[in-house]
């Protein structure tokens, strides 16, 4: 039996969307999100090369798939360099803030969600530009090509409208050109590399614990060297240090496989001196097979 010609498009569209849509199968993120924190999460993640928004929920070891839908990105594709080069970002982004629809104009939709691009590693690169949201489409239209915006990612209205409460909660949005493949002797090689940090750090072994910092490291206020000054003058007033690590979030940084950010909160107890924060770190990979830190900051 043939089949008329609108029905066998049909098929091969809802086979199409099978293929891409893969709700329901939260493995297929864990490669990237190495390791959940143990309160509940939520996490948009944009695979560019796909043009798929996932909303995924987690808590610990338990992944759930919220939602997907499809968006659109930039007319020239993903990895933005330059202002202007119509690329969306590869990379790690906060929710700064929503812009309601009667503060745009028509051509945002139903109202835009701005993202914190560019970023440390961003302009540690040299990547420019700004202006990158997650907006609705056009009013006047029904939808978009796959490839169409000017560097934002955007999705229908009524989809928007779906998720903008979720949205609201102020999720980290990754924005990835692919998701990276498992691999488990990394992940436990870095995890042992983290624990041998914080062991060092109590340890009062100054050195020791400097030696987990990369050449390259920079947080924006002190780069290596002034780091080493700092963390040396520090530490020589010590008697002891007490350092307690919670809620730890592990995840591979979109287009480098090489780099893994930490987040974590921290209680830090000395003698002359106690707090607790939020930290972000930033993990490179060393030929050799080990790890050093090349950022760390509270947030």
């Amino acid at each position: 039996m043939r089949l008329p010609f609108k029905s066998l498009i049909a098929l091969i569209m809802s086979a199409y969307t099978s293929l891409c849509f893969s709700a329901g199968n939260p493995d297929l993120f864990k490669s990237i999100l190495l390791q959940p924190p143990e309160k509940e999460q939520l996490t948009v993640i944009v695979e560019l090369a796909r043009g798929t928004m996932s909303l995924i929920r987690t808590k610990g070891a338990q992944f759930d798939v919220v939602e997907q839908l499809p968006v659109s990105i930039g007319k020239n594709g993903y990895g933005k360099l330059i202002e202007g080069d119509k690329r969306t970002p590869v990379g790690v982004y906060d929710i700064n803030g929503y812009i309601d629809d009667g503060e745009l104009p028509a051509r945002y939709g139903f109202g835009a969600f701005t993202l914190s691009y560019p970023n440390f590693l961003d302009r540690k690169a040299k990547r420019t530009g700004s202006g990158i949201w997650i907006h609705g489409i056009d009013k006047q239209l029904s939808s978009r090509p796959y490839q169409d915006s000017d560097g934002c990612v955007v999705i229908d209205n009524a989809d928007l409208d779906k998720i903008k409460s979720t949205l609201d909660k102020r999720p980290r949005v990754i924005l990835t050109d692919e998701l990276p493949s498992g691999n488990a002797e990394l992940i436990e090689q870095f995890k042992t590399s983290m624990a041998n940090w914080h062991t060092a750090w109590e340890s009062l072994d100054v050195e020791q614990y400097l030696a987990f910092y990369d050449e390259a490291f920079d947080n924006g206020q002190k780069d290596y060297t002034a780091w080493l000054a700092h963390k040396r003058r520090v530490g020589a007033q010590k008697e002891f240090i007490d350092v307690d690590i919670s809620n730890v979030s592990l995840l591979r940084y979109p287009g480098n496989e090489m780099l893994i950010q930490a987040e974590f909160k921290q209680q830090y107890k000395s003698n002359n001196f106690s707090g607790s924060d939020i930290k972000r770190q930033y993990w490179r990979q060393q030929q050799n097979g080990s790890w050093r830190i090349i950022y760390e900051a509270s947030i």
